[in-house]
């Protein structure tokens, strides 16, 4: 059988990971384009009173995170099954499509059914996306590449309601639309030109020069083959269904879940607050409450190989404790910002830079230790989880606690702050991220 066209640089990790990050970052931008302009369209284009639109808008932000929430784990066992796992990527990018096509509906019905093909494609994307990776780097250089992963999609979070404000401002409703088929032209074409290293190795077996760019997924070595190996672990109903549940009685995986979840949420914290905080204590614009987030990200962006590379030399422990006290330190620090002229506002910009910074060390550390856990069982019972493995339903679940991360952090910062104020919500955050920093010291690593 002869190669495929382009076989070297379309399998190659470099191209298999700029992919994968270029779907992560279109899930985030669509995701970030569409969600500033729902209250205009459900009044707008729906007709809803100006006293539903935040109720409304909230359900449909509720839907897409229960979609995700429910998906992920299917999305997960489905990719350990598949021959392959490009396929279910390609499903995730089919239900994406839907769920722009359904933005052009005129009922509240399509907009919701729009919402769980939303969550469905994220679902899908995140945890075949991690899924691939991991296929592709190994676990060697795994923080490092998460690392740059996170800082390229991050560009995606900052510029889409920006750019979906704006386009929305002057253009219309079906200009967002517009970019978004743009968007997903261009990732239809990239996921089809995509080739598993799996299947390069089908067509010749040599090693791709430009693996070293960040690794090459490590097959069985001689220190691996001479580990302890013990396949006589019993299985009930439950670990035939889902052999995933035998590890995640392990309270060190439980941890890694609990970091994404308190990450997510601290993130998410963010997106909720910065718009009310700019608009009540500084009196500032959407656009300009827009611009405020770039402080917060930007930092991520420039951080995060960095962090990623920490975590690869030193392993996630000592990123994720002393990304999260200073974290706890940050948020803490925000208590002390008050209404007010130009000082007050730089004091939020750095604040919100240094929030940043942080949560860009601690991020990638709960990635990793959930794949490392995995792995390191797996050597050890190499016929548990069967010839593919369990890392699809290992990124599943892990998609479960940092999307119900991002479905509990504007619910708890937003009830925070009607109930005890902006100041003392950063407060509370604050005590959540030390008492995450004592659970990293003592379950992480």
């Amino acid at each position: 059988m002869n190669p495929p066209w382009g076989l070297s640089w379309r399998s190659s990790t470099t191209f298999i990971v700029g992919v994968i990050a270029i779907a992560l970052f279109t899930d985030l931008f669509l995701y970030g384009l569409i969600v500033p302009v729902l209250p205009f369209v459900l009044k707008d284009r729906l007709g809803l009173p100006d006293g539903d639109l935040q109720k409304t808008t909230s359900i449909l932000l509720g839907i897409y995170a229960g979609s995700t929430v429910i998906t992920s784990p299917l999305a997960g066992i489905i990719s350990d099954k598949t021959p392959n796992r490009q396929l279910p990527f390609f499903l995730g990018l089919f239900a994406l499509t839907a769920s722009q096509a359904l933005y052009f509906s005129r009922s509240l019905a399509g907009l919701a059914a729009a919402r769980i093909f939303q969550g469905m494609s994220a679902a899908i994307v995140w945890t075949v996306g991690f899924s691939l990776v991991y296929d592709t780097v190994g676990s060697k250089d795994l923080g490092k590449t998460m690392g740059s992963i996170f800082s390229f999609i991050s560009t995606g979070e900052l510029a889409a309601p920006l750019l979906g404000g704006v386009i929305y401002d002057k253009v219309g409703y079906y200009g967002t639309l517009v970019v978004a088929f743009a968007l997903l032209g261009l990732d239809f074409i990239l996921r089809g030109l995509l080739i598993e290293k799996k299947t390069a190795r089908k067509y010749e077996r040599r090693t791709f020069a430009d693996d070293r760019d960040f690794g090459e997924a490590e097959g069985p070595t001689e220190e691996t083959s001479l580990l302890p190996s013990d396949d006589k672990t019993p299985q009930t109903l439950i670990t035939r269904v889902f052999p995933l549940a035998e590890v995640m009685k392990n309270p060190r995986l439980l941890a890694a879940f609990w970091l994404a979840f308190v990450g997510a949420s601290i993130v998410t914290a963010f997106d909720a607050t910065i718009p009310t905080v700019a608009k009540d204590y500084f009196g500032f614009s959407s656009l300009q409450a827009g611009i405020l987030f770039a402080p917060l990200t930007v930092p991520y962006l420039l951080v995060g190989p960095v962090a990623g590379w920490w975590v690869d030399r030193k392993g996630p422990k000592q990123p994720a404790v002393i990304g999260y006290t200073l974290t706890a330190c940050s948020l803490a620090a925000l208590y002390f910002v008050r209404p007010g002229g130009k000082p007050q506002i730089i004091l939020y910009s750095i604040l919100l830079a240094l929030n940043g910074t942080f949560s860009a060390f601690s991020g990638s550390s709960s990635f990793v230790q959930a794949s490392t856990i995995v792995e390191d069982f797996s050597q050890r019972h190499p016929k548990f989880f069967g010839p593919k493995g369990a890392h699809g339903a290992l990124y599943g679940c892990y998609n479960v606690a940092y999307s119900s991360g991002m479905l509990a952090g504007p619910l708890i910062a937003g009830g925070l702050r009607d109930a005890i104020g902006y100041a003392n919500m950063n407060l509370v955050l604050s005590a959540v991220s030390i008492v995450t920093a004592v659970i990293a010291y003592f379950y992480i690593g």
